[in-house]
């Protein structure tokens, strides 16, 4: 089964934060897909903040800036908070990923540069 780009994206930030920033008891099946943490994939918290970041910074380093900003306030509208400020923060983490992906030569870097924002 192919993944769509969002669930390949959201797979490597859940790995790369697990792997490199805090150990969140990652699991994932023999496809690489998330199947279990022991503390849940984020939810307003520095997880959450990273994944929309590194998925948004991943896009915009595969086809684009624009394509990003568009998929990722597709994303929002989709998933509309009911709490303008949750909106809000991640438009702001969507657009660190993307600004970070516009200088990253590859996801490794665009996690480390992520980290270190």
């Amino acid at each position: 089964m192919e993944w769509t780009d969002f669930e390949k994206f959201r797979g490597e930030a859940y790995k790369y934060y697990n792997d490199n920033i805090k150990d969140i008891g990652l699991m994932l099946n023999s496809d690489g897909h998330v199947i279990y943490t022991k503390v849940g994939v984020g939810g307003n918290d520095d997880l959450d903040a990273f994944r929309h970041a590194y998925v948004s910074g991943a896009y915009t380093m595969k086809y684009n800036r624009g394509v990003a900003d568009t998929l990722g306030a597709a994303n929002e509208l989709k998933e509309l908070s009911a709490d303008p400020r949750e909106t809000n923060m991640d438009y702001w983490n969507n657009d660190v990923g993307q600004r970070y992906g516009q200088i990253a030569k590859t996801k490794e870097q665009l996690g480390q540069l992520l980290k270190q924002a």
